[in-house]
Order: structure tokens, then C-alpha cells, then sequence
């Protein structure tokens, strides 16, 4: 695990056999990068990408000889610039641009809690239901027991405010996430079907190799241009 508040630049590269990471307050440039988690809040510039799950706050360039992306997850606000994208081999790759990665984590997480507070609602109901019903034909409950059905709906009622607060907020970060203008995915030499493209709130799977081209989101769709 590296982490620096500034740029981390890596003379050789990294392999972080699924476990290494590297976080970034500013860029990230390494010869290579492979089975690693890396994120930075600028860009992040490597000859070759290879089953990692890698996150730009502005660009991805992945350019030299070699040039490829190759399985796992690249992630860019604005542009990827790449030579090769995708494997013909079938290497699940996928590839997105038009929205801050940050803001889908945390989309994530927000619909996490959603799920485990309307679990919590959920089985407070029928502890109350059940209270309820036995209060209903005339079973008295102890001190402890009125204590305890008090604390329940209290916490009910926050509960169900937080779920609000969520909700809202999730709501918010899908807005932001419908796409940057002007976010595209350049190809410079081949890109292999299989490759899943996303820009924005749109994404398409390649089904034919295509070369030297451009993806962009253009009337509701990823488009594919040339460059």
C-alpha cells in the first residue's frame, strides 16, 4: 500500500498480485501496472494496464509500445487514451469515462445502507406489530417491555429519516453521473469485442474488432468515430 498527497511515479512498475494499491493526490506514472488498485485525483499514465482496477480524477494515458488495456476496470473523468483495449483472448475489460469514480463509490455505498436500514425497518415492524397485538388483547407488558417498544419506534423513526436523507442524496449523484461533455475513449490501435465502453449513464459491449477509432456519447448512445 503506497499513498502520497502529491504524484507517485514509479521508474520500473507495479504488481500488485490483487492485493497492492496505490492513492494518489495528484498523478500516478508507472512503466506498468498489474492485478493493482490505484486511484488519483489527476491522471494516471502507464505503457501497459493488465487486470487492474484503476480510477482517474482527470485522464488515463496508456501509450508506448505496448500501449494495451487488459482486463479489470479503468476509470477516467475525461478521456482514456489507449493503443490497445481488450484482449482477443476474451479478457473481461471494461471502460468508463464521463463521470467522477468517487461518485460511483459512494452511489454504492449509499444504496448498501439503503438495503441494510429497510432490513433493520423491517424487522422492527414486527417486533412492534407484535407488541401491538398482544397490547390489543389486554396482555400488560412490564416497565422493561413499554422501555423496550419505546426505544423500537424511536429508532424506527430515525431509521426512516436516514433512508429519506439516502435516498436523496442518491438521487443528487445519479444527476451528476448522466455524463461529463466532452468525456470520450480514444482507441489508437485495436479495441477487441467483449470490451464493455461506458460514458456517462449509456455503455455498449464491443462485438467486432474495430481500429483507430473514438467513443463518445452522442443523442442518448455510445457512438463509435473515427479519429
Amino acid at each position: 500500500f503506497l499513498e502520497a498527497g502529491d504524484n507517485i511515479i514509479i521508474a520500473r512498475g507495479m504488481n500488485g498480485m490483487g492485493r497492492g494499491t496505490l492513492k494518489a493526490g495528484g498523478n500516478i506514472v508507472a512503466k506498468f501496472l498489474q492485478s493493482v488498485n490505484a486511484q488519483a485525483d489527476g491522471y494516471i499514465a502507464s505503457e501497459s494496464i493488465l487486470h487492474s482496477t484503476i480510477m482517474a480524477g482527470t485522464e488515463v494515458n496508456v501509450d508506448g509500445k505496448k500501449g494495451f488495456i487488459t482486463g479489470g476496470k479503468v476509470c477516467a473523468v475525461n478521456c482514456i487514451n489507449v493503443k490497445t483495449l481488450g484482449s482477443s483472448m476474451g479478457a473481461d475489460t471494461l471502460v468508463e469515462v464521463g463521470s467522477d469514480p468517487k461518485l460511483a463509490i459512494r452511489l454504492q455505498e449509499l444504496m448498501k445502507k439503503v438495503e441494510e436500514e429497510n432490513n433493520a425497518i423491517q424487522s422492527i415492524q414486527q417486533i412492534l406489530l407484535s407488541t401491538k397485538q398482544k397490547m390489543a388483547k389486554g396482555v400488560k407488558l412490564s416497565p422493561d417491555q413499554l422501555k423496550y417498544a419505546q426505544s423500537l419506534a424511536a429508532s424506527n423513526q430515525q431509521k426512516a429519516e436516514a433512508v429519506t436523507n439516502y435516498i436523496e442524496e442518491i438521487e443528487k449523484l445519479q444527476g451528476q453521473m448522466k455524463g461529463k461533455e466532452g468525456a470520450c475513449i480514444i482507441v489508437r490501435g485495436s479495441v477487441y469485442p467483449g470490451t464493455k465502453i461506458c460514458i456517462g449513464d449509456v455503455s455498449m459491449v464491443i462485438q467486432k474488432e474495430s481500429q483507430y477509432c473514438r467513443f463518445v456519447k452522442a443523442r442518448g448512445d455510445v457512438k463509435l468515430t473515427g479519429i
